[in-house]
């Protein structure tokens, strides 16, 4: 179960960024990392897209039913790698919680692929929210380990500060001040925000599928400790 779980987590990592790559390099006209959003690479339409600032753009994707498809497998992963893992979950308030919002982070992703920007910008809006909730999942996941596992500890506080962080300023720079992406545009500032928790679902999952791994979380179950993720 910790093998599937952990998988589960890889494959929602590589799905996300990997749908992205195919989805972007489909594009006629070309596609940029730093200004497009990730939204419009599942864009079901084709032509000017009005955004929430600024003049409208012209999006043309495509690939979009694969990066659709490819956000509600992630966002599946994510929850069933929750799931399978609920056994060796950190314990406490901190851990408790963080579960819960694993799985309304993973119930958050899967619908913003269901749900493209252009069909309801609104509940699009809404799945966004699986960015900063994503990040505090995995801060209180590092509180909740910090005792038994200092590294990872201070790895998920740094994914988790930088995702928080930079959600924040791609929401305000999407609504109001521009200038709070300091330079690096729309699209790199989203990603900035989206990436890191990838990248922690990676390393998870890579440590939970090793054999050491899955032995110290066994004997983190069996002492009391505060979770598997300690491994």
């Amino acid at each position: 179960m910790v093998v599937l779980g952990a998988l589960l987590w890889l494959c929602s990592a590589l799905l996300c960024v990997g749908g992205q790559l195919v989805a972007a390099a489909a594009w006629e006209t070309p596609y940029t990392w730093d200004q497009d959003l990730i939204s419009h690479l599942g864009n079901t339409d084709c032509g000017l897209f009005l955004e929430s600032h600024g003049p409208p753009q012209f999006v043309c994707s495509p690939l979009y039913p694969l990066m659709n498809t490819a956000l509600v497998l992630a966002g599946l992963g994510v929850i069933g790698g929750a799931l399978l893992l609920r056994g060796l979950w950190p314990g406490g308030w901190a851990g408790g919680t963080a579960y819960v919002l694993m799985l309304t982070t993973g119930v958050l992703e899967a619908l913003s692929g269901l749900v493209p920007e252009n069909i309801s910008r609104t509940v699009h809006l809404i799945s966004a929210l699986h960015l900063p909730i994503g990040g505090i999942a995995i801060f209180l996941v590092s509180l909740a380990i910090v005792d038994q596992a200092r590294w990872i500890s201070a790895f998920g506080y740094l994914i988790a500060g930088v995702t928080v962080i930079a959600s924040m300023l791609f929401s305000a720079g999407q609504y109001s001040v521009p200038v709070l992406y300091f330079g690096l545009g729309a699209g790199a500032m989203e990603r900035l925000a989206s990436y890191p928790f990838n990248l922690w679902l990676l390393v998870i999952g890579l440590i939970l599928c090793t054999g050491p791994g899955r032995a110290g979380c066994r004997a983190c179950s069996r002492s009391d400790a505060a979770g598997p993720l300690a491994a």
